[in-house]
């Protein structure tokens, strides 16, 4: 009897698959390129899942999917891969068109990366980082490892959060991040860091002013 041709029905995405998944979105950037962006690192990541979806020329279709201009911000990019991985299941299943996993992708990283920018990059690190400038002229002297603790915490939290909350919400994952509220978290922050460079600057200058 010949061996059977069909292909065989898709595995389980468990929980040890996100976690590689995970695990493979911190390199998100390793191979960034000009051309298309971060899509090495989005498909490296996704390589565990799809495996366990897909074999042969199917899985080479999937892999090819993930390869094309992605481009977001690194921590939220995490909420599109669990997405991503839902949807896939559902290609594998037969209940949706391939380019459905395309066109998520692409609605979904302008908005997630304008939500990162202005949290993180705009947000976060500034207040962050003057919390920490404040507290080493102050005295404070490990606040720096503070710093980089507390915010390590915070953005792996997210990242993990989005990860697990893509895969829960697939094409709702905005409208589910959203939730958090991070712009007008960001925006709180952006006053709480002006009141921590207004300390710095009083700070500076009652030294100066006590020096001899």
């Amino acid at each position: 009897m010949s061996a059977a041709t069909t292909t065989p029905p898709p595995g389980r995405i468990t929980q040890w698959v996100l976690l590689r998944v995970f695990w493979r979105s911190l390199f998100l950037l390793a191979a960034a390129n000009f051309e298309r962006m971060q899509n090495v690192g989005f498909a490296y990541a996704m390589a565990p899942a799809l495996g366990r979806l897909y074999r042969g020329d199917d899985l080479k279709a999937a892999m090819t999917r993930h390869l094309g201009f992605f481009n977001s911000h690194p921590y939220l990019a995490a909420a599109v891969l669990g997405a991503s991985i839902n949807l896939e299941e559902r290609v594998a299943r037969g209940e949706l068109d391939p380019q459905m996993v395309v066109g998520l992708k692409g609605v979904a990283q302008g908005p997630l990366a304008a939500i990162g920018d202005s949290f993180f990059w705009s947000s976060l690190r500034p207040f962050a980082a003057a919390w920490a400038l404040a507290g080493v002229i102050s005295g404070v002297y490990w606040a720096p490892v503070a710093f980089l603790l507390l915010y390590n915490l915070f953005h792996l939290t997210i990242r993990g959060y989005g990860l697990f909350a893509g895969y829960r919400s697939a094409e709702h994952i905005i409208q589910r991040l959203e939730r958090l509220e991070l712009v007008r978290l960001a925006d709180r922050l952006h006053v709480v860091t002006g009141l921590f460079i207004g300390t710095i600057a009083a700070l500076l200058a009652d030294r100066a002013m006590r020096s001899p």
